[in-house]
């Protein structure tokens, strides 16, 4: 049978283990202060090193760049880096440098600009506007104008919009315009689409002109009838007009009295003024009729207004396109001399020619 026999330490031994165990243990205290204080000092021998390099930097005058600092190594970051890794180099404790080059942010300008498409009931806004207000106002005055809107806007435009207090009032005027397009861009505003007539681009453009005052403006409508709105050469024509009423002579009789018929002169001086438009299409023009004082006002505006439309009645007879006809009664409100003589009050009744387009 095997017996286990317990052999005792020898003398010493127990006391032996017990110092080599306080020495590990006392060891393994000292590398982990050591550790620690490494680890306290690094940071701050980082934060002492970049400061340094970026106080080196703004001396030498090389700014916009970011400093990283591992250790004793430093990156430079930014625009033309290298230069001031050159600067970073001297400075007392870095042991290496990398330079990372960086461009510039260059911010794209973005200008303030509105593009209104219209049809007979539905509206597209496109464009970029500065804000979530410009918008708002701008949807709303859509809204006000047409009962189906589609919102193209973006935001982030630089400029705040010189037209936003008169869009209202633009929009709905595109209710008289077919194919419609609006563009308000910068200080410009440039309108293209067909009317029915001339008069009506007229009230169109005179009330884009007081909603939107310190716009340029571009009114290109054309006729519905295709026909163009504008004459190829309006001085020409506006010449061969002033002439042709020259010739009448100034109190020439071409309305009887007191009525909007035409007087044989006055048949014959708007068959020559018809000839006039015909040679040259596209010619609007404004037929103004004039009263003087004697009577009432009310009864001159009215007698005024017969015989501008009695004129043009005249000229669409003879093939001129209605559209480009224009006619408005003044009444006794334009004088150009005295009513206070015969000759005066002959000279007040008559009718001017304006080409207009």
């Amino acid at each position: 049978m095997t017996q286990l026999v317990a052999t005792p330490f020898a003398p010493g031994t127990r006391e032996r283990r017990r110092s080599w165990n306080r020495l590990v243990l006392l060891s393994l205290a000292v590398l982990a202060t050591a550790v620690a204080a490494i680890l306290v000092s690094v940071p701050r021998i980082e934060s002492g090193l970049e400061a340094r390099v970026e106080s080196a930097l703004v001396s030498a005058g090389v700014t916009g760049h970011d400093v990283v600092v591992s250790g004793r190594e430093v990156t430079v970051i930014g625009p033309e880096a290298e230069a001031a890794a050159e600067v970073a180099r001297t400075v007392d404790g870095v042991r290496s440098v990398d330079a990372t080059e960086t461009r510039p942010e260059v911010r794209v300008s973005v200008p303030t600009e509105l593009t209104v498409t219209a049809g007979s009931d539905r509206i597209v806004l496109a464009g970029a506007v500065p804000d979530e207000r410009s918008r708002a106002l701008a949807l709303a005055a859509a809204n006000r104008a047409f009962p189906d809107v589609v919102d193209r806007l973006t935001i982030g435009a630089d400029d705040e919009p010189a037209w936003l207090d008169g869009l209202g009032d633009a929009l709905s005027e595109l209710l008289r315009i077919g194919d419609a397009e609006l563009v308000l861009s910068g200080d410009t505003l440039t309108l293209t689409g067909t009317v029915i007539d001339v008069p009506t681009r007229r009230e169109i453009a005179a009330t884009l002109a007081e909603a939107m005052p310190t716009l340029e403006q571009s009114v290109e409508l054309t006729l519905e009838s295709g026909e163009p709105t504008q004459s190829a050469n309006p001085e020409l024509v506006q010449d061969l007009l002033d002439d042709l009423l020259e010739q009448a002579g100034a109190g020439a009789a071409l309305f009887r009295t007191g009525s909007g018929d035409l007087t044989d002169g006055g048949e014959a001086l708007f068959d020559a003024v018809g000839a006039v438009l015909l040679e040259h299409p596209g010619t609007a023009i404004e037929i103004g009729g004039h009263t003087d004082n004697s009577g009432s006002e009310e009864g001159n505006q009215r007698l005024s207004e017969e015989r501008a439309a009695a004129a043009k009645n005249h000229l669409v007879a003879l093939g001129v396109n209605p559209g480009l006809i224009d006619p408005r009664g003044y009444g006794e409100s334009q004088p150009v001399t005295t009513n206070e003589t015969r000759e005066g009050r002959a000279a007040n009744r008559r009718v001017t020619l304006t080409v207009i387009g």
